[in-house]
């Protein structure tokens, strides 16, 4: 059983918005600063920084993953086997 309640951040805390890598790198910087103030539970910010590493990651692959299938679909590569379709 816990012994103390879990940190959470207030209920009326603003969204930040979350939607490219300059918002990450944004909300990162602020949540440094105010754990550095002591505004900030560390266990809050630890969360936080997992969630936002796994966040950049998804936020790279999109791109990436289009960038792939744009390449693909010019070499006239199968999206699914990597195979040349006139090969198969």
């Amino acid at each position: 059983m816990r012994s103390k309640p879990a940190t959470v951040m207030a209920s009326n805390t603003p969204d930040h918005p979350l939607g490219n890598t300059n918002d990450v790198a944004t909300l990162l910087g602020d949540s440094i600063n105010r754990l550095r103030r002591g505004e900030l539970d560390p266990r809050v910010a630890n969360a936080m920084g997992y969630l936002a590493s796994v966040l950049l990651r998804a936020l790279e692959q999109g791109p990436m993953e289009e960038r792939m299938a744009k390449l693909e679909a010019m070499l006239g590569l199968s999206s699914t086997s990597g195979v040349a379709k006139g090969a198969q």
